[in-house]
Formats: C-alpha cells, structure tokens, sequence
C-alpha cells in the first residue's frame, strides 16, 4: 500500500537550534494528570472514583447536575473552569473530565474543548514555560484518552478535531521547536492510522499532504490555516529548492492521491493536489524543451487534472461548489501570464468559468478586472476591458477598477493640459454603471462630484437633478446632503 512511505517523518519542523527550550518529562507529566482516576479501565459513567471524602459532596453535586442535564456538553467545562478557582480539587478536575470522556464518548466538539483547557488555564502572554509544554502535553493525552473512550473504529469527526488541534497549537508563536516536531509527528501517525482504519474526512488528508510538504516551523505559521491554504494559490505551489524537497512534494502528492480515492469531489483536497501538481511541473520539462517550461506554460499539464476536478465537483455539489478550483486556476493564470503577451489567454479563461458558473462567478470577474488595471497601462486596458464588460451582470467593483485607472489619467491630464470637460471613456464608464446598478447614492455623488474637480458645475447640477429621478424618495436627504458636502470639499472622489 502505497501510504507507508507519506509523511517525511524525519522533517525538521522549525529547523534547529531551540531543543535546548524546557519540557516536561511525559512520566512527570502523566502521573500528575492521571493520579486517583483510572479512565480506561472504569467504563461505567455511575461508579464514583476514588476522590478524598471533602470532595464527595462536589462529586455528588455534579452528578446529579448532569443526571439532568444529560446533553449539555459544556457541563462539564464549565464546571472544570471552575474549579480552578479553588485551591487542592485536582481530583475532582480529573474525574469530571474522566467521566465526560465516557459519557460523551466520540464526541469531537467535546475532546477539542477538553485538549484546550490545559493550556486556556495558563496565560500564553510573555515567555513560554516548562508549565505550557507540560499543559501540551496534557492536551495530548486527553485526546489519547477521547480515541479510547470512543467507540471504534473513532468517527471522522474526532480525527478531524484531533488534527485541527494539533495544528493550532503547532502555530502556537512560542511553542518550542522539539515539541512542535512532536505534535507534528503525532498528527502525521494518527493521519496514516485513520487512513487504514478507513474513517478519516478529506480535511485529515489535506492536513496531512500539507504538512509532508512543508518542512518548516516558520514555512506553516506564515501561511493561513492549512484549510484555506489549501484552495489558495501559495508557497505550496512554490517548485521544490532541492532533491528533499523534491521528495517532500512527491510524498504529498501521494497523500492527495490516497484522499482522493475517497473524496473525489472534495475542493480543498482537489485544489491542494493542483497546486502540487503546479509544483511539479515548474520542475518538468516538457513538449521536448530543454528546461522547464514557463508562463501559462506550465498549466498545459494540468488541463485533465482541473477538468476532472470540476467534473467531480459539479456532479457531487453543483455548478457553486466548483468555484474555489476556478479561483485557483485563474490565479494560477494570472500568476504566471506576461500581460503584454497573455492578457488574451487570460479573458478567454476567465469567459470559459464565467460560462461555467453563471451568477457565482463576479468575484473572478473582479479579480481580472484588477489585474489588467494593475498590470497594462490605460491604451492597452481600454480595448481588454469590453471582453469584462460586455457580459453582464457586472459587479460595482469592475467599474470601480477601470474608473480608477481613467480618473488617474483626468487628473494627470488636467494638472498638465488644463482640461475642462470629462473624457468620453470616463463618461461612459459611469454611465454603465449607474445603468446597472441605478440605486447607489454613493455612485451618483462620486459622478458628481468628478464634474465638480473639473470646475464643471453644470455637469454636476444635472448628474443631482437625475439622481433625484432615480433614487427612491426616503434616500433623497441622504443625497442631498452628500451632493452638499461635495460642492464643499471638491476633493478626490472616492470610487465606488
């Protein structure tokens, strides 16, 4: 089977040089956690443990408390939180969470809450202890004790849980390098031992590819939450540095690849395989050239890979959940188009999704929009943006983009010419967008107000007079007011 060799277990996750940072032994540590309680041996949730005789009326109290209340899961939370306001009931906290554990068996919001206490009941301001690694070190072993509590095999939402927390608590700023090399081992084994116990969700296996990938402390905490970095184009479609991590890409691959057998249709597992597969080919020569190819290039050998991706995705969810894998294909696009030579390439792309996803495409057509701004200057952008324009609906945003670009070039034009009259191409933008979009008082007053900083008061006066026509009665104070402000300040208008 192809996932014993996945996870480069020997990575080091941030690097060297802070193993010399206090930690607790885990004999220490386990000791204080699990004196006067045996939870895996007492299953049955109405045996009293073993608790010194002042703490049996407590005992007594909670008992019954959860007697009726018997789904309130923060029960038990809460009633640890408080006894940390007393001093001498360590027993009483370990019980009560030994009974949670069993009574609440499998259930993940529960074991995800019950791994945090540790460290919520140390403040994580300041330096980081030998106290705050042996509270990770607890958290841990409460989730060790929610796998046996649960019936087996473990629900998909416990694993899910378990690697959630792992890898919050991994970004942890002071956490220290070894024990973060722990966890992240930790969440490396327990991925492959949900893989063949055959119950992990898509998300364990997006974790785990991510991580086999990575090799860092620093390369994780500067990323977004593996979740989302996942469907976001990022360091993980950077191409390898080296042969490690050449290797490192490969055994990520092949995580995806066991993910994907279960959860074909998943987004975020099928985007993070796409960006891989990006990876890869910054490294593969193709089509008999003698180097790597490059430019849009580079996503020719990922064609069938997004095809097949979209397939699923519309067939699993519908044409809206295929359009986290359009964004990514886009900014892949973008990414990697030269501008003077691509911008083509680029709107037939953006077409073929807008097609594809009908009304749940706007903020691709706004993210074109900004790149052709950004990147061709106002001769070259006026003839690109018709392929925007033309297709409604159109979102405020695409305006307010190409509006900013030609009101720059007005300004420049009047600071240098003295120009008097409001450019044709300037005009017309505007007036598109209050056609479709007629409701704004925002829109109207910056269209005003464009007519103003061009001395051209006649302009002005009649852009108010049909803004009056069109907006409905209950927002003519509103406009105004704001018509009033702008014949004060005459400043930059504000776009959209």
């Amino acid at each position: 089977d192809d996932d014993d060799d996945d996870d480069g277990d020997d990575d080091d996750v941030g690097g060297s040089g802070d193993d010399d940072e206090p930690e607790e032994d885990e004999e220490d540590a386990e000791t204080e956690v699990a004196a006067g309680i045996d939870s895996e041996t007492n299953d049955s949730s109405e045996e009293a443990p073993q608790l010194p005789r002042r703490l049996a009326v407590a005992w007594f109290v909670y008992c019954n408390a959860t007697k009726a209340l018997p789904e309130d899961v923060d029960l038990p939370l809460e009633c640890v939180r408080t006894c940390w306001h007393f001093s001498n009931v360590a027993p009483l906290e370990r019980a009560i969470k030994a009974r949670s554990q069993r009574v609440f068996a499998g259930d993940a919001e529960l074991a995800l809450s019950l791994a945090r206490l540790p460290l919520e009941k140390l403040s994580l301001h300041g330096e980081w202890s030998a106290k705050h690694s042996a509270a990770v070190l607890r958290g841990r072993r409460s989730w060790r004790a929610s796998f046996r509590a649960s019936p087996s095999p473990p629900a998909a939402e416990l694993w899910s849980a378990s690697s959630e927390w792992l890898e919050q608590t991994i970004r942890l700023p002071l956490l220290p390098a070894a024990l973060a090399r722990q966890l992240r081992q930790q969440l490396l084994t327990e991925a492959r031992a949900a893989h063949r116990a055959g119950s992990p969700p898509a998300d364990v296996y997006v974790r785990w590819a991510a991580l086999a990938r990575l090799h860092s402390l620093s390369e994780l905490r500067e990323m977004p939450p593996l979740l989302e970095a996942a469907a976001r184009l990022g360091p993980l479609a950077h191409p390898p540095d080296d042969a490690a991590d050449a290797e490192r890409l490969l055994k990520a691959l092949r995580v995806c690849k066991l993910g994907e057998r279960q959860f074909p249709a998943d987004v975020r597992l099928g985007c993070l395989k796409l960006q891989l597969l990006l990876a890869k080919a910054g490294l593969t020569p193709s089509d008999g050239a003698s180097g790597p190819p490059s430019g849009l290039a580079l996503l020719a050998p990922l064609q069938r890979e997004f095809d097949q991706a979209l397939r699923w995705q519309v067939d699993a969810a519908g044409v809206e959940a295929s359009a986290p894998t359009w964004q990514l294909r886009l900014e892949m696009a973008l990414a990697l188009a030269d501008p003077d030579a691509d911008a083509k390439q680029v709107l037939a792309l953006w077409r073929q999704a807008s097609d594809s996803l009908q009304r749940h495409g706007n903020d691709l057509k706004v993210r074109v929009a900004d790149w052709l701004v950004g990147a061709l200057p106002l001769g070259r952008c006026r003839p690109l943006r018709h392929a925007l324009l033309s297709v409604p609906p159109t979102p405020p945003g695409v305006y307010a983009a190409f509006v900013r670009q030609e009101e720059a070039a007005c300004a420049a034009a009047a600071t240098a010419n003295g120009v008097k009259a409001v450019p044709a191409e300037l005009a017309g933008l505007y007036e598109a967008a209050l056609a479709e979009h007629p409701a704004g008082v925002q829109l109207w007053i910056q269209w005003a107000r464009v007519h103003l900083q061009l001395a051209d008061f006649k302009g002005a006066a009649s852009v108010h007079r049909r803004a009056l026509k069109a907006l409905p009665e209950e927002l003519h104070a509103e406009l105004v007011a704001a018509y009033q402000r702008a014949l004060h300040t005459r400043g930059p208008s504000e776009i959209l």
